[in-house]
């Protein structure tokens, strides 16, 4: 019998190219209503979203005053009138077409699924992320699908791991690992949860003195490398 069971995967960052297809959405909106495409405002976005997101982890604002937040807040930083509820709405739909895939997420995804149960674990917004997960191809392999839209509550809170765990059977939780991209949601989460944890850091980003993975890797070469020592004892 396996040590591990379950492999759960989150999605922005780990396994999509987020910050490719931001890029691209954000683009078309931004042209869409005759904003500047410039590099300054695509960095002033990124700051507004980026700073709401770690509210969202801390449950201060929710998914839906989120959205439209970070227009208003653009909007207002560059001076230009236009309606930042119209710019989430085109924004969202750009996003939810595009699923651009890190480096190997395909192939780990595809290899690992006959062999462990996987499932992806998301904060993202529910509409774009069942999309693009569709559009993917990798919907077809994971068992259970938990996105934070959905179930009211977001990683890194006890509760969201609850409640990942309800869906797939309320197995022991030592047999189950997550590998993320992110520190403060994706690692937290998993130490609090009591599963082990992986942290996908292709950056190379130092370490949180708080926040501390059990392991950690650069690419999905050394997720293999991982599960075959797991295995061996």
């Amino acid at each position: 019998m396996k040590i591990l069971r379950w492999l759960i995967f989150d999605a922005d960052g780990t396994l999509f190219n987020y910050e490719a297809a931001e890029e691209i959405a954000l683009g078309r909106t931004f042209r869409a209503f005759s904003i500047p495409d410039t590099l300054q405002n695509h960095e002033l976005y990124r700051k507004f979203n980026s700073a709401l997101w770690d509210r969202f982890e801390l449950g201060l604002v929710t998914s839906v005053k989120l959205r439209e937040l970070r227009f208003e807040r653009l909007l207002k930083a560059i001076g230009i009138d236009a309606d930042p509820q119209a710019l989430s709405t085109r924004y969202l739909q750009e996003l939810g077409n595009l699923a651009p895939l890190l480096p190997g997420a395909r192939e780990i995804v595809a290899e690992l699924a006959p062999d462990y149960g996987l499932v992806l674990a998301t904060n993202g917004i529910s509409d774009v992320q069942r999309r693009r997960l569709a559009l993917s191809g990798l919907e077809r392999f994971f068992e259970a699908v938990v996105i934070s839209d959905e179930i009211g509550v977001a990683k890194p809170h006890g509760a969201y791991f609850d409640e990942l765990f309800r869906r797939i059977g309320e197995p022991s939780r030592r047999r189950a690992m997550i590998i993320g991209d992110k520190l403060s949601s994706d690692i937290a989460g998993g130490v609090r949860a009591g599963i082990r944890t992986c942290w996908f850091n292709p950056s190379g980003e130092a370490c949180s003195d708080e926040i501390q993975p059990e392991f950690e890797i650069s690419d999905f070469r050394g997720l293999r490398a991982i599960l075959r020592r797991i295995e061996l004892g």
